[in-house]
């Protein structure tokens, strides 16, 4: 087909594609179908050129009609699927009303090209042929369209060719379901809601056009919502089958036309739900959910169980052997150094009495030798009793204070008071540091207050105060400037001591008032 358009352009139909003569140049420029592209021309079998009234360039081809946007060289295709009677585009006619009129293997078609809409004319309209040939048509001088085909030619007056203008209602007729398409569910009016089992999952729908010029020429475009993404053209066949649907909603929407190709464009419509199975259902899936959960929770929890179990005895296993160990240690201990340091003592002072006055500048070594031994001795005996288990509450460490404080307050006229020791206090647990440093810091203080404040009374107080310990010691004596400090580092060394068990150590004193030493501070075991 060799073609001149109305801007003087040559353009050339082949059995190949499309080209286009650039007169200037004298080269060509090739258009073909590209099966990736939906925008390249539709076939490369080309039968007729023609352009319009309003400079829109058509191609004919052997599957489908097209149309060319020059500006971006790409094209816009129409087939059977949206209202050509045929594919295999013979010859294209324009009217004075800008319809095009299109000769194919099937008949001939009016397209309305702004409505993109088709109307079909076979022989049983008045056609010789339903099958013509290419390049095979003109228009008369009259007016009169003339197409040739293979029984002559067919001549008509557009202009007087009368159009159907009814608008049918359309209706979904029936719905069978189930793999043999053999339960009938009658619809008798657009609407409604069929809820049907998994098993009904294969679907025939009937619907029906209600023009009854030329029923036979009614077609239909139609779309299940959640598997067709667009209108499905079905020409004549009012019967569509769908099959093996998932659970879920979908909606059937059916267009219809006259058989002048009016559409009515209110879809029928029917709304399906096809019900999940049990074992798909939003409960069943959260029973599993739940019982898979709990199973893991139960699971996690016996481990967990376990763990714990394992953990506390392997902690009882430890604690039991570190008191087996403690208390072993302190007896260990007490008997060898305390032998060890007796025994030095013993032979101190028989070195004594053997050198009698002889030697009276070697009697205050050995005094500071024994002396050293019994202070050595005490020392040690507070160390081993802090690391015996059997001495780990609060009551322990009051106890000993107590029969200290009666020790060295025996036989002066200092009167010892001892309050707030009870039963209670041995369910409060102390760490071996805290009972050392405890007894320590108050051992100093009743020294003190023997030795320097010339009291007459001298009292103990505890008690416990939410999660805290208080312990006071309080006497009646002269009292002193702590900046004098006559114990020399003793109140320096108590304050650290307490520091270091995480307390406060409080010495309230002047000269004339007594002291008062308190100590505050957190349990720790």
């Amino acid at each position: 087909v060799i073609y001149e358009d109305k801007d003087k352009n040559i353009w050339l139909g082949t059995m190949g594609g499309l080209l286009e003569l650039n007169k200037s140049t004298g080269k060509f420029k090739s258009f073909a179908h590209n099966l990736s592209d939906p925008t390249s021309l539709s076939n490369n079998y080309v039968y007729y050129l023609f352009d319009d009234s309003k400079n829109n360039f058509w191609i004919g081809t052997s599957n489908g009609l097209n149309k060319l946007d020059k500006k971006n060289n790409t094209f816009k295709s129409y087939f059977e699927k949206d209202g050509l009677p045929n594919n295999v585009i013979m010859s294209v006619l324009e009217d004075n009303n800008g319809n095009l009129w299109i000769s194919t293997n099937k008949g001939i078609s009016r397209f309305d090209p702004e409505k993109s809409t088709f109307k079909n004319f076979d022989v049983n309209d008045g056609l010789r042929t339903n099958i013509f040939y290419a390049q095979s048509s003109f228009i008369g001088k009259d007016g009169m369209f003339y197409f040739g085909g293979n029984s002559g030619f067919t001549k008509f007056d557009p202009l007087k060719i009368k159009i159907n203008s009814y608008i049918p209602p359309v209706y979904i007729t029936k719905v069978k379901v189930g793999r043999d398409i053999g339960n009938l569910y009658q619809v008798n009016t657009s609407g409604g809601k069929l809820e049907l089992s998994f098993n009904d999952n294969f679907l025939r729908f009937s619907f029906a056009s209600l023009d009854y010029t030329n029923p036979e020429k009614n077609v239909f475009r139609y779309k299940l919502g959640g598997v067709d993404e667009d209108w499905v053209y079905s020409g004549n066949n009012n019967v569509v089958n769908y099959t093996d649907l998932a659970s879920g909603s979908y909606t059937f929407q059916v267009l219809g036309s006259n058989s002048d190709g009016i559409w009515n464009d209110k879809p029928a419509s029917i709304e399906i739900e096809i019900l999940p199975p049990f074992w798909r259902t939003w409960w069943f899936t959260s029973i599993i959910l739940v019982i898979g959960l709990l199973v893991i929770y139960l699971s996690h929890l016996a481990w967990a169980q376990r763990k714990v179990k394992h953990a506390l005895e392997i902690a009882k296993i430890r604690a039991e052997e570190s008191e087996r160990v403690r208390k072993q240690t302190a007896i260990d201990f007490h008997d060898e150094l305390g032998h060890r340091l007796t025994r030095i003592s013993l032979l101190t002072e028989i070195v004594k009495r053997k050198l009698g006055d002889s030697y009276n500048e070697i009697l205050p070594l050995l005094r500071k030798i024994s002396e050293n031994s019994i202070q050595l001795y005490d020392g040690t005996k507070d160390f081993i009793w802090a690391i015996d288990p059997q001495n780990d509450s609060l009551y322990e460490l009051l106890v000993r204070l107590k029969d200290f404080g009666d020790e060295i307050f025996n036989d002066t006229n200092i009167d010892f008071l001892v309050k707030g020791i009870s039963a209670e206090l041995e369910k409060t647990s102390l760490s071996t540091d805290m009972k050392r440093h405890l007894s320590l810091i108050f051992k100093e203080g009743m020294n003190n207050s023997l030795k320097h404040s010339g009291s007459r009374k001298v009292s103990l107080e505890s008690k416990i105060v939410g999660d805290e310990i208080e312990i006071t010691l309080e006497d009646d004596g002269s009292g002193f400037r702590i900046d004098e400090d006559k114990g020399g580092n003793g109140i320096k060394n108590m304050i650290k001591r307490a520091e270091k068990i995480h307390g406060r150590l409080q010495i309230n004193t002047e000269p004339g008032r007594g002291t008062k030493i308190s100590f505050k501070g957190k349990v720790t075991a």
